[in-house]
């Protein structure tokens, strides 16, 4: 769109961040409201250093330019998002860091850390972030969680969160911190959970997730039965084709 082009100087420049290709899955509209849980505030600020760019310079479309904004201070960012004004931008680093920066000045200020409760390996981490269209101090992440034992590494069971940060912590969202279900259930290293976006009317939030099927073969179900799906449909990769009872897909 026309709103987009006209941002494209900075978006240009700080797509160059994200080093790390997680496409999202079907989107499900949430309405956000939970119980706030505990979670770690942090102040700490970081300066990223000025950059020489000794390779190529790449061939861009035609009205686009290149700025190098922050280098050497993010480490494997999955996801930005603008704030209302577009004077800062928020990202988040896929071991579950989100930092505010400043789009004027090479300086990032932590806005919340949540690397003891995300897993963060292979194509699982904080994969999604989402700041309030009518509140910047709001900023929403989605993130997969280890599981309930052992480490965080291979084919072991694990699910997805999505939560609301602010300067006072985090509020559990889906499921909330009261919940004892889990709502995504994901059992390989990849197809997990997915991205974050409001939608145009600034209100709703929609929410994405992977299938949670293997991504080494054809996987119709047959493969396994760790989220404990059973006989019932959709299985593996066919849960992108209905909803399932984890909201995979």
């Amino acid at each position: 769109s026309k709103n987009w082009f006209s941002q494209s100087g900075a978006i240009a420049a700080l797509v160059l961040l994200l080093t790390l290709p997680f496409p999202p899955g079907a989107a499900e509209a949430i309405s956000p409201n939970a119980a706030v849980s505990n979670a770690a505030v942090v102040t700490q600020s970081v300066t990223c250093q000025p950059t020489s760019i000794t390779r190529p310079q790449p061939t861009l479309p035609k009205g686009f330019t290149e700025q190098i904004l922050y280098s050497g201070c993010l480490n494997q960012p999955t996801a930005i998002s603008f704030n209302k004004n577009k004077t800062r931008v928020f990202v988040a680093e896929k071991g579950g860091r989100v930092w505010n920066c400043d789009l004027s000045y090479p300086t990032c200020l932590l806005f919340g850390d949540l690397s003891g409760k995300v897993c963060n390996d292979s194509d699982r981490g904080l994969l999604g972030l989402a700041v309030d269209p009518q509140n910047d101090g709001k900023v929403y992440v989605l993130y997969t969680t280890p599981p309930a034992t052992g480490a965080c590494s291979g084919n072991v069971l694990t699910h997805g969160q999505l939560s609301l940060l602010t300067g006072t912590g985090e509020t559990k969202i889906l499921p909330a911190a009261t919940s004892g279900n889990q709502t995504w259930c994901f059992f390989y290293t990849s197809h997990s959970i997915g991205g974050l976006v409001f939608g145009s009317d600034n209100k709703t939030l929609y929410v994405s997730a992977g299938d949670g099927a293997s991504f080494n073969q054809v996987d119709y179900g047959q493969l396994d039965n760790a989220c404990g799906d059973g006989t019932n449909l959709p299985q593996g990769a066919f849960r992108s084709q209905g909803v399932s009872p984890y909201s995979d897909g």
